[in-house]
């Protein structure tokens, strides 16, 4: 171990992760998350994943003296992207740009919705998905309207597609009746005139 950490570790920087492999699970063991060996290799370790099997279910663990980890969650294989997935979470986060582009890729087929439905159709983690709908209302390509505006019930706050918005919230030139129609200017009536010339 010590060589492990001042020839690798120390001069590259990298952390090096260790393969080592759990007793077979017994009746009497079962629970019990150590490598084989004793307590003092144990110690010298700063962090573990532990993957087992629970009623024909895969489960995963992270753990250790310097990270958060989380606990026991089972996992499906994802043959696409090579790897484990936890169940309840989405698969691989995304860049900036990529969720922006998710989020509008979602209004594209979906008009004025409200803000738990745009975090729950588009994949990402809600955070994220929010945070990229407030970057995307800054610079001016997606609209807010509460639903007062839109006369529906309740008091969510949708949102849309800035031009999308602007088109259904905006009339265009000569589209009202009391406008006259584009390129056409109204004239002054011609009131005859009572006296004789």
């Amino acid at each position: 171990m010590g060589q492990l950490k001042s020839e690798i570790a120390d001069v590259t920087g990298c952390t090096v992760l260790i393969v080592d492999h759990m007793p077979w699970a017994t009746e009497t063991n079962r629970g019990r998350l150590r490598s084989y060996g004793g307590v003092f290799k144990n110690a010298a370790t700063r962090f573990g994943i532990y993957i087992d099997v629970q009623n024909e279910k895969v489960v995963i663990e992270a753990r250790g003296k310097n990270i958060r980890g989380f606990r026991r969650t089972p996992a499906v294989w994802d043959s696409d992207r090579l790897e484990y997935r936890l169940e309840g979470t989405k698969t691989g986060k995304k860049s900036d740009e990529e969720l922006e582009q998710a989020v509008l890729d979602f209004f594209d087929t979906h008009d004025w919705t409200v803000t738990e439905q745009v975090k729950t159709g588009v994949e990402g983690r809600n955070a994220d998905v929010l945070e990229a709908m407030v970057r995307l209302e800054k610079a001016g390509r997606l609209v807010t309207r509460s639903s007062a505006q839109l006369g529906r019930p309740g008091t969510g706050k949708y949102w849309n597609h800035a031009d999308s918005a602007a088109m259904e919230l905006v009339p265009d030139d000569g589209t009202s009746q009391d406008d006259p129609p584009s390129g056409v200017t109204s004239r002054p009536e011609v009131v005859p005139s009572s006296h004789p010339p």
